[in-house]
């Protein structure tokens, strides 16, 4: 493999897993219903809504684009949605469900990250698919000359 695939899979592995640390993050104060929960959530949706635009169509799998989809608009909802909770009137609207509406803009962060690991996982099987294939042809062929 070549030096620049690593280096990618390296830079996309850390941010896998800076991802994963910042859904570990966000649930303590989702369930304490603390107001950081709302600005650290708009903040992770902003950065997520960057990334989703940057890479808007680089996936050729049907499933990742649907779900790309899926993830871009509901991340675009759930971050108008945080934003908007940070102010106390608005947040007033949903107190008496705010367990249902953390938990609905909770799926967005976690569904972005699982989209991003099993696309992670799915390209570093196929490049060691094609690293393997590739050195059976190389080698197998070097194998049958020498017969």
């Amino acid at each position: 493999m070549s030096e620049q695939n690593t280096n990618f899979l390296d830079k996309r592995k850390i941010k896998v897993l800076f991802s994963i640390i910042s859904i570990m993050l966000l649930a303590p104060p989702m369930i304490r219903h603390e107001i950081s929960y709302y600005t650290t959530l708009f903040v992770f949706l902003a950065g997520r809504m960057v990334d989703l635009l940057v890479i808007a169509g680089k996936n050729d799998m049907s499933f990742f684009f649907i779900w790309q989809t899926f993830n871009r608009w509901g991340s675009i909802l759930a971050c108008a949605m945080s934003f908007s909770l940070l102010h106390p009137g608005f947040a007033s609207l949903f107190s008496d469900y705010v367990d249902l509406v953390n938990g609905l803009m909770f799926l967005f962060p976690i569904s972005c990250v699982l989209q991003e690991l099993f696309a992670l996982i799915l390209e570093d099987v196929r490049i060691k698919t094609l690293e393997r294939v590739v050195k059976e042809e190389t080698f197998g062929d070097a194998k049958e000359r020498g017969k």
